[in-house]
């Protein structure tokens, strides 16, 4: 297999900053202390950035055929530097914001990107690694992040910001690695439809996001619940972030010896973690099990619907699929707690995690409609 070139890991340095917005979550009760906000606007601000993150991921697209993929990167890398900065200047409400609104909107604009460009200058088992890598650099640059507004805003919550303006070295990086790309044009006029395959993978991800994110909601609770408390809680958390890091990167192995079925045993493995939350009740070892279980599978599921994508688009249409699969991955997160109250009442149950019997019913019913409706296409 062709060795990663320093190209290949600018274009990964570019997703370090993907998923980066959670870091600061954490400082949610600072920020309801310093500014004397409520619980539910504290989070509807931190959730801001899912907004125009949305936005622009659907706008992705047409952004790149405008101004051209490098462009678009050096703009989207610059708007989350930017937004690190606003809250150290400005100090308030609106500079917090700010930093959501202008981070979501950088993400959203370059976001497709690193998945376009291994697409584009990659194909076979380097081309699966990479994919891989892609989505465990997002986890290392979650971990790296929580670490960092942990220890910078220790005493003043809004320098917790400053870890966005650190966007600007895989900027640097890049600029000095990548070079600029036009997409040929020759056979590939036509608007951009999105076919059975691009639709169901566009679904799926959003479903693979929905269930993992609601489990993620669920965990503290169910922890504590359990007698589990605060830095015990930090300590299993960044467990399971590892683990979707390691499945990002096992994701070429993985390909490697399981080839198309690799989708279909991904699938399983999340309904097989959903099921162990389901009966976990007391037990934190089927708990962690369970979502450890399920975030390795989703990393597997997401590199490869991905990764797929272009095997059913022309390479000029790659950024707006990927957008819209980053957009309903966005929904996906959003729809999760709306899903929990949902699957609490059709179950008519109290109980933490019994709710999770109808994701993986959910998830069935993808394995079923990809295993009898949708024939594998190289």
């Amino acid at each position: 297999m062709e060795r990663i070139k320093r190209r290949d890991w600018a274009v990964l340095g570019i997703a370090l900053f993907h998923t980066a917005h959670i870091a600061t979550n954490q400082f949610a009760p600072s920020i309801i202390e310093e500014l004397g906000l409520s619980i539910s606007t504290t989070e509807i601000i931190l959730s801001l950035n899912a907004i125009s993150a949305t936005i622009f991921l659907l706008l992705a697209g047409e952004i790149n055929e405008k101004i051209g993929m490098r462009k678009s990167t050096i703009l989207g890398l610059s708007l989350v530097s930017l937004s690190g900065l606003i809250p150290i200047i400005f100090r308030n409400e609106l500079a917090i914001i700010l930093n959501r609104l202008i981070f979501g909107t950088g993400v959203g604009i370059y976001a497709t990107n690193s998945s376009t460009y291994i697409e584009i200058f990659n194909k076979g088992a380097k081309k699966a690694k990479l994919m891989g890598y892609r989505n465990a650099f997002e986890m290392i640059g979650l971990i790296v992040a929580i670490l960092l507004a942990g220890i910078v805003g220790k005493n003043d919550l809004y320098l917790s910001f400053s870890i966005y303006a650190f966007a600007i070295i895989p900027l640097i990086f890049f600029l000095k690695s990548v070079p600029d790309y036009e997409v040929s044009k020759k056979e590939e006029t036509g608007k951009f439809k999105a076919n059975k395959f691009v639709i169901f993978y566009i679904a799926l991800s959003m479903m693979a996001i929905m269930t993992n994110n609601a489990m993620n909601l669920r965990f503290p609770t169910v922890l504590a619940a359990n007698g589990v408390l605060g830095e015990a809680i930090s300590l299993y958390t960044m467990f399971i972030m590892f683990v979707g890091m390691v499945g990002g990167f096992a994701f070429g192995k993985f390909y490697n010896i399981f080839g198309n079925k690799s989708l279909n045993i991904a699938i399983l493995m999340m309904i097989g973690g959903s099921l162990l939350i389901a009966i976990t009740d007391e037990s934190i070892i089927l708990l962690v099990l369970g979502l450890a279980l399920t975030t390795f599978a989703q990393s597997i599921c997401i590199s490869y619907a991905v990764g797929d994508l272009g095997n059913h688009v022309a390479q000029r249409h790659i950024s707006k699929a990927t957008g819209l699969m980053f957009a309903g991955n966005n929904l996906g997160s959003l729809a999760s707690p709306f899903a929990l109250i949902i699957f609490k009442d059709l179950l008519g149950t109290e109980n933490l995690t019994r709710v999770f019997v109808g994701f993986a019913a959910l998830l069935a019913l993808f394995l079923i409609y990809n295993l009898v409706f949708l024939k594998e296409e190289s």
